[in-house]
């Protein structure tokens, strides 16, 4: 299916309507747009903008959602980067912190 600048216009004013339509407040200052393509012109070449409520949507390389970061090429070495540098941090100071090097107090001290 090819979708179109203009029907996802069209989808916005939709979710617009629905969203008014139950009350549901949307934050304009949430809503990004990502281009996700695997052509290298994605940041270069020229797009369409979008709006909701006259709120122009930034247009992202990057984004993350429900704790995963995602590329413009769905990609995940970022997000994987990020967890491997929170576990190698954990680990660091767990062994700053615990003058026992028992493998067993050291797991359950990383999984805690």
């Amino acid at each position: 299916m090819n979708v179109t600048s203009q029907n996802l216009r069209v989808v916005i004013d939709r979710l617009l309507l629905w969203s008014s339509q139950w009350q549901l407040k949307i934050a304009n200052e949430k809503c990004l747009v990502l281009r996700i393509s695997n052509h290298s012109c994605i940041n270069s070449c020229l797009h369409p903008t979008y709006s909701i409520n006259g709120h122009l949507l930034n247009t992202v390389s990057e984004v993350r959602d429900l704790g995963v970061i995602v590329d413009s090429s769905l990609k995940f070495d970022k997000h994987i980067s990020v967890i491997v540098r929170k576990a190698q941090q954990r680990a660091g100071f767990i062994l700053k912190c615990f003058c026992s090097r028992d493998k067993d107090l050291l797991m359950k001290a990383f999984c805690t």
